[in-house]
C-alpha cells in the first residue's frame, strides 16, 4: 500500500470511528481489530526473531509461550494479545516495546502514528 493510499485509509477510518464511537456497534469492533491489525507488529516479531536466527519454538520458550501462539501472532492471525505477553515478547527478543496513544484530534494522520509508535525496536 502506498503512503497516499495509507493516508486515505487512515482518514477513512478515523472518520467512520468518529461516526462510530457512541453506538459500540459490530462495525466499530471490526475497526478496532482494523487498527490492531495496522500495527504491524506480527512482521516486527517475525523480522527480529528471523535476524536472531531463532526458530518459532526457541523464542516461544524464552518468551514463556507456546510455538502455535507466535505462529498465530506472526501470522497476523489474533484478535486478542495482552500487554504483557507482547512485553514478555518483546523481552525475549531483547527488544524494546513502545506505544503511544495520539488523540486523532491532535494529529491529522493517527494511523501512519500508530504505525510508527506501536513497532518493537531493537
Amino acid at each position: 500500500m502506498t503512503k497516499l493510499a495509507r493516508t486515505k485509509a487512515a482518514k477513512t477510518t478515523s472518520e467512520r470511528i468518529e461516526k462510530l464511537l457512541d453506538d459500540g456497534s459490530k462495525e466499530f469492533e471490526e475497526l478496532v481489530g482494523q487498527r490492531l491489525h495496522d500495527l504491524l507488529i506480527e512482521q516486527d516479531i517475525a523480522s527480529l526473531r528471523q535476524k536472531r536466527g531463532w526458530s518459532q519454538s526457541k523464542l516461544a520458550a524464552r518468551a514463556g509461550v507456546s510455538q502455535p501462539f507466535i505462529a498465530k501472532l506472526e501470522s497476523g492471525n489474533f484478535k486478542n494479545i495482552e500487554l504483557k505477553t507482547l512485553v514478555r515478547i518483546a523481552a525475549a527478543l531483547d527488544a524494546s516495546l513502545e506505544i503511544n496513544m495520539i488523540g486523532r484530534h491532535e494529529h491529522p494522520n493517527i494511523l501512519a502514528r500508530s504505525k510508527a509508535s506501536s513497532r518493537l525496536n531493537t
